[in-house]
């Protein structure tokens, strides 16, 4: 009689903690319910089930939302039937939310992938399992938003009695338990800001004051010993010192002031005076823009020789049009062999601009690399919050805010044969970043711009450049990403047709170390979809194929013996 053997079952364990908090530990929460899942896994082996090597970790990310990395890696594995089962120690590891639930569960049954918890053991191919299930997690999210209720009423009530409840501490402070005390070197620092508003009555005079002055922004010490801060003040930082109520002694919360347990640095008389200025600026600032429709680029715009480009304008049948224009030399007239004067229409190159650093702002993975590792997840994920916020600022109509994020990022636009180059500060970004009068997270390696590039076509016509866009939002493949496909497909060709034994012989061919193969070597199973999405440069595609970059999964069949 001949015996059966059961049909193998590829199992995935998915793991996920809320917060980061004792991830540094050598053993720590992420470890326990892998260890709990694989346990549940071996004592099924004679249904052939196995566990894949492939570790979906989300550590510090909470279960309301399906922005996680490990979980949309796990969601694309299943949708290529590289899983048979998942693996989970509760559900609400999973998630805490029904309609994230729904999806998730459709995406299994859509690949025939079955759902196991393993302290709450039931199978979501029945409908037993998914009334329990739906039970489980009405209950999860009942927990979760009773606990967020909790948390905000606790804030509230917290900030009514004037206490500071954390976050960047705020240049003229020391943290000092749920209050501030005052840090007398840093106190002096805001004291004179707003001095010197009073004197001068012009924030980018108070900037070249403070520049003067070598007067800094707040330094802080974070993880791994690295140091942030320390940065000259930008226009729009020295905007939130002056408005910020926090120096006279009181705690806001959302838009009500309450007295602060905290010490003012501004005498009442000296904050009304500042309030005052300030609301006077605005309103001529408003006028004039009004009037004159000011170009938002001025002082910005350069030719690629490294010429400031002016502001220039004509009028016809009563309308006038704007350019950045290269200006005559005084004295002198442009000869034939001198090049044709620049002029670009001011109102096309600024929606440009605009636009692009619009996208810039809200593409998520773009903010998250420019401020690289190193940071909690928190952390990074309020100051993307916080682009989306200035984003939202640009995407508004004309007004003095939008005028001076532009004036604060953009460094320079250079306005090139066939492309404009725009070149962004990054301590100006980090700067911009911050939700308070305090530093946000500042980027990894040394300070230097952030260049924006948008291809065009120049067409000259009545003495004027102007552009023809071919879709300048389209997205940019990852060119180290499709490099590294590209490899891992040789790779896997030459051990398919025999060209190559093993990975340590293909290693020792290029000069490159055997941990490098392998990591990048299952790329070459990456399905024909999520290949094209990558090439098309789809955000979501591209972070999923830089997961698996990082994720070491090797088949036994081409390791070394």
């Amino acid at each position: 009689m001949r015996s059966l053997v059961p049909r193998q079952r590829r199992c995935a364990v998915y793991t996920r903690k809320s917060s980061e908090e004792g991830l540094e530990q050598d053993f720590n929460s992420l470890h326990a319910q892998r260890d709990a899942c694989e346990a549940y896994i071996n004592s099924q082996r004679h249904d052939g089930w196995t566990a894949l090597s492939t570790v979906y970790d989300d550590g510090g990310y909470s279960g309301g939302s399906m922005d996680r990395p490990a979980l949309k890696q796990l969601l694309a594995d299943v949708e290529t039937g590289s899983v048979d089962i998942v693996v989970v120690y509760k559900v609400d590891r999973l998630t805490r939310s029904l309609a994230d639930f729904a999806k998730i569960v459709d995406v299994f049954d859509a690949a025939s992938v079955s759902f196991v918890s393993v302290t709450q053991q039931f199978n979501t191919t029945s409908s037993m399992g998914r009334l329990t299930l739906n039970v489980l997690l009405s209950f999860a999210q009942f927990e979760r938003e009773l606990t967020g209720e909790r948390i905000r009423d606790k804030i509230t009530a917290s900030k009514k009695k004037g206490m500071w409840m954390g976050g960047w501490v705020p240049l003229g402070y020391d943290r000092m338990d749920r209050t501030l005390k005052v840090n007398d070197l840093e106190a002096q620092t805001v004291r004179t800001i707003f001095d010197l508003f009073l004197k001068f009555k012009n924030v980018r005079n108070v900037q070249n004051e403070l520049a003067r002055l070598d007067l800094r922004t707040k330094p802080y010490s974070i993880q791994r010993g690295r140091a942030i801060g320390n940065l000259p003040f930008a226009r729009g930082h020295i905007y939130k010192i002056l408005s910020n109520p926090l120096y006279l002694g009181e705690i806001v919360h959302k838009g009500a002031c309450h007295p602060g347990q905290h010490p003012a640095l501004i005498s009442p008389t000296t904050w009304d005076a500042v309030q005052a200025q300030l609301s006077a600026n605005g309103h001529k600032r408003r006028s004039r823009s009004n009037a004159k429709s000011p170009n938002l680029l001025i002082g910005l715009m350069y030719d690629d020789a490294g010429n400031r480009l002016a502001s220039s304008h004509t009028s016809k049948n009563g309308k006038r049009y704007r350019y950045y224009a290269t200006p005559n030399r005084r004295g002198r007239s442009l000869s034939s062999e001198e090049p044709d004067q620049l002029r670009v229409p001011a109102a096309q190159a600024d929606d440009i601009v605009l636009g692009r650093l619009y996208d810039f702002l809200t593409e998520s993975a773009q903010i998250s690399s420019f401020l690289g590792s190193g940071y909690r997840v928190a952390e990074i994920r309020a100051a993307i919050g916080t682009a989306k916020q200035l984003a939202q600022v640009i995407a508004s109509e004309h007004s003095e805010r939008k005028m001076a994020i532009v004036s604060d990022l953009v460094s320079r636009v250079i306005v090139g044969k066939t492309s404009l180059k725009i070149n962004l500060s990054s301590s100006q970004l980090c700067i911009a970043l911050s939700n308070n009068a305090s530093e946000p997270p500042s980027p990894h390696g040394e300070e230097r711009d952030i260049s924006l590039e948008v291809p065009f076509v120049g067409t000259a016509r009545a003495g004027s450049t102007k552009f023809l866009i071919d879709d300048y939002r389209r997205p940019q493949a990852d060119s180290v990403l499709v490099k590294a496909i590209a490899r891992a497909r040789s790779w896997f060709e030459q051990l398919r047709t025999g060209k190559a034994q093993s990975m340590a012989q293909i290693a020792a061919r290029e000069n490159i170390t055997d941990n490098y193969v392998s990591n990048l070597i299952h790329l070459a199973w990456l399905p024909p979809k999520q290949v094209q999405q990558i090439l098309d440069g789809d955000p979501a595609a591209t972070v999923l194929g830089r997961n698996k970059m990082r994720t070491r999964t090797v088949d036994p069949l081409w390791a070394d013996s």
